[in-house]
């Protein structure tokens, strides 16, 4: 369906989409932390993982990078920042908000973050690590639907425990929301890993 569309009509449709699904409903929850109203329906949200779908299908196509390899790994590195303290900013503000995909600087880190690792030969440098993601890439449609509510398991549960919450500063927001993405993300692959090997097998003894 994609390859109907040009890649220049595709990358300019993809900035009109991603400045209504995350550029501005972000920004809104700035608005409300001053005292506004919030203005943007949070379902827009859904909208954002076909935004992630287009992405890695326009990033595939496009011929040359982004950016210099050092950029991208700056910007990386500053969306996340963005990202934790705008976390801390909401929470300070009083806005009960936790981080999602849906969010402008977790874009962006997608964004640099796949480009990045599309342009890195993995097959030849490293196979095993090559072999992995082509693992992952079979059960990341089901991980859609494990990743939530395992994301909200870990955030009641381990992430939120009053431990965690009496320690929380900066260094340890910081490790709290990249142990949530690292976390989900590995126990979310390892719940359907396990069913797809399960289901294999029952399928193979018939």
């Amino acid at each position: 369906m994609l390859q109907a569309f040009d890649v220049r009509l595709l990358r300019f449709l993809m900035i009109i989409g991603w400045v209504l699904i995350f550029l501005f409903p972000g920004l809104d929850y700035y608005g409300q932390a001053n005292g506004g109203e919030a203005s943007f329906p949070q379902s827009i949200g859904t909208f954002c993982y076909f935004f992630y779908f287009c992405l890695g299908y326009l990033i595939s196509r496009y011929v040359q990078r982004i950016l210099k390899g050092s950029r991208e790994v700056l910007l990386f590195v500053a969306a996340y920042v963005l990202t934790v303290f705008s976390q801390l900013f909401l929470e300070e503000r009083g806005i009960d908000y936790l981080i999602k995909p849906t969010y402008f600087g977790v874009s962006i880190m997608a964004l640099f973050g796949f480009d990045l690792l599309v342009r890195v030969k993995v097959d030849e440098m490293y196979p095993k690590v090559s072999s992995f993601f082509r693992e992952a890439y079979r059960c990341v449609f089901w991980m859609y639907f494990v990743s939530m509510p395992m994301q909200m398991i870990l955030t009641r549960y381990v992430f939120g425990t009053t431990y965690l919450q009496e320690k929380s500063n900066l260094v340890v927001l910081t490790g709290m929301m990249l142990g949530l993405w690292i976390l989900t993300f590995g126990l979310s692959l390892i719940v359907v890993w396990t069913f797809r090997k399960c289901a294999w097998g029952i399928k193979k003894d018939r």
